[in-house]
């Protein structure tokens, strides 16, 4: 009885620490996302927009005020990845290279986005 009732907990334990790192992991994706979105996506607005670096700046203090947390859930290769690709779109955008920026920005988008996924628990990555 007594070893039921420490697995029993140990098992709700485990469970509880899965739903936090998805919704934490989810919570700072989407907030990443949601911020990445305001920057220019055309040529156009590319060049007619003057709050590029403040917001890369922005998003990248809210990533590494973060990271320490996130590295406890995620590979540190995709942490190190996205720290790359923001200093890259920083770069990018300040040399107003509209094509490597635009690489970047939807390298970082789709990365992030692979994260947010690969947090959801499925069969697919138990079987």
């Amino acid at each position: 009885m007594k070893h039921t009732i420490i697995a029993s907990i140990l098992i709700i334990l485990i469970i509880s620490v899965v739903i936090i790192n998805i919704f934490y992991v989810r919570n700072v994706v989407d907030e990443a996302q949601e911020k990445l979105n305001t920057l220019p996506q055309t040529q156009q607005s590319f060049f007619d927009y003057d709050q590029g670096s403040e917001i890369i700046s922005e998003i990248q203090k809210y990533w590494f005020d973060r990271e320490s947390e996130l590295s406890l859930f995620i590979h540190t290769e995709e942490i190190d990845i996205i720290v790359l690709l923001f200093s890259n779109l920083k770069i990018y955008y300040e040399s107003k290279n509209f094509e490597l920026y635009k690489v970047s920005l939807d390298q970082l988008i789709r990365l992030l986005q692979n994260i947010k996924e690969a947090e959801l628990p499925s069969f697919k990555s138990i079987f």
